[in-house]
């Protein structure tokens, strides 16, 4: 189980490298990677309308990765949703390329209301002026700006309005901030991409020339490492953003900057669903197997009728390595099939010569187990003692000093032992069942009064 989460993982990876994706992040209202559509992957549905765009080569090489805008009759339309009109701050992200100057201050992000210049938020180049601009509350943060046709930058605006503070950001570097008190307004304008119509209601001062790609809305301020992550997720390799590239990420759709491990198994704690257990369910019943009372038998209803520790599914009251569901012959040794019919011996009359040896107690006389006692008994007996319910073959019996064990066959048990000096006056327990041994022999090993280690070993 845990190659095939691994491999997901893997396959998580490389698919990251010819798309990008989105964080989970409730505050994100508005996310388009912007790979062949405009399609909000949010998880809001503020899905864009288009006009007379196309899709371009992105700045990671990818076709069709980026919104192509032709400067003429080129937007994108998001229409007013609750989500879109944040109370109590934002976040507009984006990466641009401006392939000409030819309009004065080409808008990338814009939602206004009223008419006019009255702006609930807006993010442009104004290039006639040299500046980059960031404006809510209808006064905005600007920063000098001198764009170089044709390369992309990353542009990010935030307010918060628990602070009053605009800041401005440019390759994730912080180039302007400014303190202003008020709240935003809305009303039911929609959001633009590529153009502001109530600014210059389509005369062609606000369009772009160019190209936009992953466009992000949040409704929160970013902190400036939040942004600068935002910047150095180098062509969607860190899909979560913590700062560690997919291809190291134990985590990659889940933020853990910590990349805590504990059972290292290559799963960090953050997503791994069975953080404490390196089999990760090894039964797969949805138990986790350092808690599991089966963690090799899936019992997802951890029934327990005798609350020993160890679930129904896989108790084995006699100790001879059969659970008790599957023990044809309880009490006695299951193991045992001299004549290889795959049948357990105890469980069938043979013939005298095909029991093994190891049963047989003298001169034609063999062991039955009658009401929990081992007898030797004559063979021309049997038949009579057999149908009469004894077991043939001796009783199996676990030590009377058997402890409870934490969990019955787990690997991570196991795990514990090999981690721990185990002295002489610490072992209270060490026996074989049966004994004598046939193919199989079952290691009882009690280390202290609350656990104790039960494998199956072939003799």
């Amino acid at each position: 189980m845990k190659k095939l989460i691994l491999f997901a993982l893997f396959l998580l990876q490389i698919s990251g490298l010819h798309s990008q994706t989105c964080p989970s992040d409730p505050s994100l209202v508005l996310c388009m990677p912007m790979n062949g559509n405009t399609v909000d992957e949010s998880g809001y549905g503020n899905n864009g309308i288009q006009y007379n765009v196309g899709f371009t080569t992105d700045r990671c090489g990818n076709a069709n990765g980026a919104l192509q805008l032709n400067g003429v009759n080129s937007y994108v339309e998001i229409p007013d949703a609750p989500s879109l009109r944040p109370p109590d701050g934002l976040t507009l992200a984006c990466w641009a390329k401006w392939d000409a100057s030819i309009y004065l201050h080409p808008m990338m992000i814009t939602k206004t209301h009223g008419y006019g210049y009255d702006a609930s938020y807006l993010l442009y180049n104004y290039i006639g002026l040299n500046g980059l601009y960031g404006n809510t509350l209808n006064t905005g943060v600007t920063a000098p700006f001198n764009t170089v046709l044709g390369t992309w930058y990353h542009v990010v605006f935030t307010f918060d309005d628990a602070t009053n503070k605009f800041k401005l950001f440019l390759d994730g570097a912080l180039v302007a901030t400014l303190t202003q008190s008020g709240s935003m307004q809305f009303d039911h304008h929609p959001v633009f991409l590529g153009v502001d119509t109530d600014f210059d209601n389509f005369t062609g001062n606000s369009w772009i020339q160019g190209a936009m790609d992953d466009v992000r809305i949040y409704s929160r301020a970013l902190s400036e490492a939040e942004v600068a992550a935002l910047y150095n997720n180098v062509c969607g390799q860190d899909a979560d953003f913590d700062g560690i590239s997919d291809e190291d990420d134990n985590c990659v759709n889940t933020s853990n900057t910590d990349q805590a491990d504990a059972d290292n198994d290559g799963i960090g704690d953050a997503c791994d669903t069975c953080p404490n257990d390196a089999d990760n369910d090894a039964d797969d019943d949805g138990v986790c197997g350092n808690v599991d009372n089966c963690a090799l038998t899936s019992n997802a209803d951890q029934a327990d009728a005798d609350n020993d520790g160890i679930g129904d599914a896989c108790e084995d009251s006699d100790c001879d390595g059969i659970s008790d569901s599957e023990d044809l012959c309880p009490g006695g040794d299951d193991s045992m099939d001299n004549n290889g019919d795959e049948i357990p011996d105890c469980s069938q009359l043979l013939d005298y010569g095909s029991y093994s040896a190891q049963w047989k107690c003298a001169h034609n006389k063999i062991q039955v187990c009658h009401n929990g006692s081992t007898k030797c008994i004559n063979k021309n007996a049997l038949s009579a003692h057999f149908n009469h319910g004894d077991i043939i073959g001796p009783c199996t019996t676990c030590p009377q000093n058997r402890l409870a064990p934490i969990v019955k066959d787990n690997l991570a048990a196991l795990d514990q032992l090999a981690d721990r000096h185990i002295t002489a006056p610490e072992v209270l327990e060490l026996a074989l069942t049966p004994n004598p041994a046939s193919d199989i022999v079952t290691l009882h090993l009690g280390i202290l009064p609350e656990n104790q280690v039960v494998m199956n070993i072939p003799a």
